[in-house]
């Protein structure tokens, strides 16, 4: 293990063999690959008896054993997707035992996921095997129903439920396949990256019930542009209700509408938006308004 000039401190940043020079020139500690499970225990070891944070860089960290201790208050954080935690496939990586008020998020894990079922008021939003997954304290799974990513030009979709993966050049064949077998009480997660519609958009009718996620402002962009002498907001919801979109950024590209807004809410109930953000509109940013769609 090497370590930087960080003191013990509520924060502790860890880096990967593979993470950036950058990354790893601010590190409290620089893992090489093997066993990294002991660079990273040490950080959160080092956490105070209060707890702290450790934050873990991108790049693939490979474990020997669980990581795990007897404090309450933990956040363990990474860089997104990019950061890889891989163990055994089957134990979980990251173990939260009966301690109080642990956070695990923004990592991907191996088939093991991370354990908070024994845990009270905790939170676990990461990828298991690159499948978005959030977890509460009694162990549920409550989310991503669906996982969106794109690779150059291709985007596909993966289920939570094993089904074999969808994928296509054109996004509209991703959200086409959703609609069709999704419904309402539905999770979809956007991974990183920009997704366009192109001229198209997504609408969603008559659902309830829905959660619309991304990774970040700056992080998920969901586009399109269209002239069109019609509403072509990127995400659309008409009549549906108690639904959630964050955490993404929204650009409606195309000839000013005074109707065409970037993200539309047509006699929803009950919706709530948060960080999210609007880079173009080709009128107004986000509405909620009362009329039938």
């Amino acid at each position: 293990m090497t370590r930087g000039n960080y003191a013990s401190v509520p924060i502790t940043f860890v880096a990967a063999s593979d993470a950036s020079s950058r990354a790893r020139d601010f590190a409290w500690a620089r893992c090489d690959g093997t066993a990294d499970d002991v660079e990273i225990q040490a950080a959160i070891d080092a956490l105070p008896s209060g707890g702290g944070k450790v934050m873990l860089s991108e790049g693939t960290f490979t474990l020997t054993a669980q990581l795990a201790r007897a404090i309450d208050n933990v956040s363990i954080e990474g860089q997104g997707a990019g950061t890889q935690l891989n163990f055994n496939a089957s134990t979980a990586v990251i173990s939260a035992g009966s301690q109080t008020a642990w956070d695990i998020s923004r990592l991907n894990t191996d088939a093991g996921g991370v354990d908070i079922s024994s845990a009270s008021e905790s939170a676990a939003n990461y990828w298991k095997s690159d499948i978005w997954t959030t977890v509460g304290a009694s162990g549920n799974v409550a989310g991503a129903d669906y996982t969106i990513f794109v690779e150059g030009s291709t985007y596909f979709s993966k289920q939570r439920n094993g089904n074999v993966p969808v994928t296509s050049t054109t996004l509209t064949d991703i959200t086409d396949d959703i609609e069709t077998n999704g419904g309402s009480n539905t999770s979809i997660h956007f991974a990183s990256g920009t997704f366009n519609f192109g001229a198209a958009n997504w609408t969603f009718r008559d659902l309830d019930d829905l959660v619309i996620s991304g990774e970040g402002i700056g992080i998920t962009i969901i586009s399109n542009s269209s002239s069109d002498a019609a509403d072509t907001e990127p995400l659309s919801f008409t009549r549906c209700n108690r639904v959630v979109v964050r955490d993404m950024t929204i650009t409606a590209g195309g000839a000013a509408r005074s109707t065409s807004d970037a993200l539309d809410f047509d006699d929803c109930s009950d919706c709530l938006v948060e960080r999210v953000f609007i880079s173009a509109s080709r009128a107004r940013g986000i509405i909620f308004d009362g009329k039938d769609g």
